[in-house]
């Protein structure tokens, strides 16, 4: 049987959450998220952890690496911090990951200057790979602002 979940905004939870059905993180989580179901890390969410569930969407922040053996999405508001991996993918344009993205399949709202197939072969894996010398992109209140 399936149970829902969620940290709410202002709880903070160290160690390691497991379980089954939907976990909603809109406070802290200080440890690894193994999941089977769906896991959402809300605007207000942060996970420093890695994150390994059948669908992930991440609103907040993750300072590790997503694993989703579905789909993985992110949202605007997306703040990554370590590589993303799973079947499927979908980045907002807006969000913000610094590291690798592993997909089969690429999602027509990834920003197609971002990604480069590694093969021409269907559902190869396609990796997001900065442009040299690109400047780190910081996000603030809804602004973008770029460091050298």
């Amino acid at each position: 049987m399936a149970e829902n979940g969620i940290i709410a905004e202002g709880l903070r939870v160290v160690g390691e959450i497991r379980g089954r059905g939907i976990l909603r993180v809109e406070g802290v989580v200080d440890g690894a998220i193994r999941f089977d179901g769906t896991v959402i890390i809300g605007k207000g969410g942060l996970v420093e952890g890695n994150v390994e569930a059948d669908r992930l969407r991440i609103e907040g922040r993750l300072v590790g690496n997503g694993r989703a053996r579905e789909i993985l999405e992110t949202g605007p508001d997306a703040c990554v911090d370590g590589d993303l991996e799973a079947p499927l993918v979908h980045l907002d344009p807006l969000a913000a990951v610094t590291g690798e993205v592993l997909g089969k399949e690429a999602s027509p709202r990834a920003p197609r200057s971002v990604l480069r197939s590694r093969s021409s072969q269907p559902g190869s894996v396609r990796r997001a790979i900065p442009e040299p010398k690109m400047p780190v992109m910081l996000r603030a209140k809804g602004m973008r602002r770029s460091i050298a």
